[in-house]
């Protein structure tokens, strides 16, 4: 049979003494050489190379970003009348008379037409 011995306190965490036993003694977090966005076991070099990376990607995604002109004028249009009429901003209508809607939620044309 195993006998359960009481948990220690905070008062007794705090004057533990080095003959007691390890359970009761206050372990204490040392400090690392680690910062909050490194993690246990990676190299230095890891950091910088994922921030080099996310700034390559942003870099590339931008670049001649507006070659495309108007892309898809189905789409455009509708974000064209959405800056014109509020209805056909809600309800993501192709022409300013909220006539003719498209096949994507209204929602996903609200960045481009309120940033117009």
């Amino acid at each position: 049979m195993t006998t359960l011995t009481p948990m220690p306190t905070r008062t007794d965490l705090d004057h533990a003494t080095p003959g007691q036993p390890a359970g009761l003694t206050r372990s204490r977090p040392r400090h690392s050489h680690h910062r909050w966005w490194q993690e246990a076991g990676r190299p230095a070099w890891s950091v910088p190379a994922r921030v080099g990376i996310a700034m390559l990607t942003l870099f590339l995604y931008t670049w001649n970003l507006g070659s495309g002109g108007m892309a898809n004028s189905f789409y455009a249009a509708a974000v064209k009348s959405g800056t014109i009429s509020w209805k056909a901003l809600f309800f993501g209508s192709i022409d300013p008379g909220n006539f003719i809607t498209v096949d994507k939620p209204p929602a996903s044309l609200w960045v481009m037409e309120l940033s117009r």
